[in-house]
């Protein structure tokens, strides 16, 4: 579907397809709990972690699974910066299901002149439902199955 010639979009770069969106950002220094509040305040499931204005890693919903653990304090744990929480989620999912967490700063991104082919294609290969396009380190977009659906269907 996504190479059909019948989709000519996908050979476009990102930047030209007119996708862009306000991007949320949380800084390395704020809490889980901020963090968590400025998804569900603007309805969104992940942000981007900054260091310096600069990509780092990234906090979604999916990280709140460590609240499962009935040994977890909450309040605790919400209390954390964004990258320690990450960390210890991460951390809990891995011991759950036998792997090795992946590291908070490896994050999966595309650059803004990527064409949609190969956003889409990266999504793919890293099972993502977004990513984020970085620019020069900064993150300016996130793309996500949903947009490219806007764009096909």
């Amino acid at each position: 579907l996504f190479t059909n010639k019948k989709y000519p979009q996908t050979q476009t770069p990102i930047w030209n397809l007119g996708l862009e969106k306000q991007l949320f950002m949380i800084d390395h220094t704020c809490t889980a709990k901020q963090a968590f509040n400025l998804m569900i305040d603007n309805k969104i499931t992940s942000l981007p972690i900054t260091r310096h204005d600069k990509m780092y890693g990234v906090i979604s919903m999916s990280d709140i699974k460590i609240l499962g653990d009935e040994n977890i304090d909450a309040e605790e744990i919400l209390g954390l910066d964004v990258v320690e929480f990450v960390k210890q989620s991460r951390s809990y999912v891995s011991k759950l299901m036998n792997t090795i967490p992946r590291p908070v700063d490896s994050v999966v991104s595309c650059a803004p002149d990527s064409t949609l082919h190969e956003v889409i294609q990266c999504m793919l290969a890293f099972n993502l439902h977004h990513i984020y396009i970085v620019n020069e380190g900064t993150p300016v977009n996130v793309i996500s199955f949903i947009d490219v659906l806007r764009l096909v269907v």
